[in-house]
């Protein structure tokens, strides 16, 4: 490890619509959820826990929301197995072994409710547009998608799949040797996000995580493939794996990081670039066979149209974004911070 936080997502704006991972992330973890209305302070309640647990010396994980890539979502403290997790629409979620396991958390308790309720005609109309916003951008992901699976297609079509299985089992097999671990558990999460600050990426978790880092440059979407094979070999030696989903496509791995080997695989391409510097690249390009160039028109037009309906969809995200802040306003005005503060501080006392 080169830190002491990492920055993650584990929900996603996807061509599924909203996804999300908490319900694996959540499983055997003493867990406190939070509810509360927008600009209720949940995402600032978090913060101050994550700052509390990082100057204890707890290695801590942000977790952010791709909604707003500026918001928590959820503070992971590894040390102590202890998540504090925003549990409103639309990640809803409850306590599974209350008392025993975690708690809820009740921010909205410091609403001033006749002051909302004298909103309440601007809150329904918000919501109307804030909803009508996201099914327009979740329209676009799905045309997204599609450009996607037909750049992924043709890249397919021209591989050479034994020769790049047989050069990622070679470097798998050399950068393992005869070394074994003792956990071999898949932590999925992402790295990226479909947000309306457009597509993010942390970037520093990975070199956090890892020193050693190999870009796989990947023109056509098919070193999600290697990546799996990857995964699966580092999980089958007994090494926890970081396995970092595509957002757009969450069943397709983009990113794997082994931290125990001090080792990481990164996709560098057009959504997202990370620099060779000192990593080694490896180029994709070469596993395709030169007749791929018959259809150069084709991916062109894919990669145009993938563009085109991901800057769509982010427009739509941002619309939904300034909805979302007006709700937040009307709350605001409403909220008692003083009195959440004092039951922050309580909290920050228990971790």
């Amino acid at each position: 490890m080169n830190g002491q936080t990492i920055r993650t997502f584990l929900s996603a704006n996807s061509s599924e619509g909203f996804f999300s991972f908490f319900d694996e992330f959540l499983k055997d973890k003493k867990t406190y959820i939070i509810k509360g209305g927008p600009g209720t302070g949940k995402s600032s309640f978090m913060k101050k826990i994550a700052s509390t647990a990082v100057l204890k010396g707890s290695f801590t994980e942000y977790v952010y929301c791709s909604s707003d890539p500026d918001s928590l979502d959820g503070v992971y403290i590894h040390g102590s197995e202890t998540v504090f997790t925003d549990g409103t629409p639309p990640h809803v979620m409850e306590v599974k072994y209350p008392g025993a396991m975690g708690a809820i958390i009740n921010v909205g308790q410091f609403i001033d409710s006749e002051k909302v309720s004298a909103s309440k005609d601007e809150i329904l109309r918000l919501n109307s547009k804030f909803s009508a916003a996201y099914a327009r951008a979740y329209r676009y992901l799905k045309a997204a998608s599609c450009a996607s699976s037909e750049l992924r297609a043709i890249g397919l079509k021209y591989l050479d799949s034994e020769k790049m299985t047989v050069y990622f089992k070679n470097l798998a097999d050399r950068i393992l040797a005869d070394k074994r671990g003792c956990g071999g558990r898949s932590c999925v999460r992402f790295l990226s996000g479909i947000t309306p600050k457009g597509y993010v990426t942390f970037k520093d978790t990975v070199y956090t995580l890892c020193s050693d880092i190999f870009v796989i440059r990947d023109k056509y979407g098919v070193g999600s493939f290697a990546l799996e094979f990857l995964k699966n070999k580092f999980v089958d030696c007994g090494f926890d794996v970081y396995e970092f989903r595509f957002p757009l496509e969450p069943k397709i791995i983009s990113h794997v990081a082994v931290p125990e080997l001090d080792i990481a695989f990164v996709t560098s391409d057009k959504l997202t670039h990370f620099d060779t510097g000192t990593a080694r690249a490896v180029n994709l390009n070469r596993f395709m066979r030169e007749d791929i160039e018959f259809e150069k028109k084709f991916s062109v037009s894919a990669a145009k149209l993938l563009k085109i309906c991901l800057d769509e969809a982010i427009a739509s995200l941002r619309i939904a974004k300034s909805l979302h802040d007006d709700l937040e306003d009307i709350y605001i005005s409403s909220m008692d911070f003083a009195a959440l503060d004092k039951l922050t501080e309580e909290y920050c006392k228990i971790i």
